[in-house]
């Protein structure tokens, strides 16, 4: 299974690694939680958006949406 995926941005190339995948019932929507490997006052930079029915990546909507999604991540992939 491959772990990462090129986007290409105005900037070029970027390869994300995926953290994460995962659909909510609620909402009847997959997600993608992923990296590019980078940091931010010393925390890995971490990004996460909605995969659509045509397999592309888009930008949660919603502030509701953003509060599962990282419930999900703190419950499931996140150990504070």
């Amino acid at each position: 299974m491959n772990n990462t995926f090129t986007m290409i941005t105005k900037d070029g190339e970027i390869e994300y690694e995926i953290l994460a995948t995962f659909k909510m019932e609620k909402t009847n929507k997959s997600y993608l939680v992923y990296t590019d490997n980078t940091y931010s006052d010393g925390k890995l930079n971490i990004y996460a958006g909605m995969i659509d029915a045509e397999k592309n990546l888009k930008d949660i909507e919603t502030d509701e949406e953003w509060a599962m999604v990282e419930k999900v991540l703190k419950k499931s992939y996140i150990k504070e």
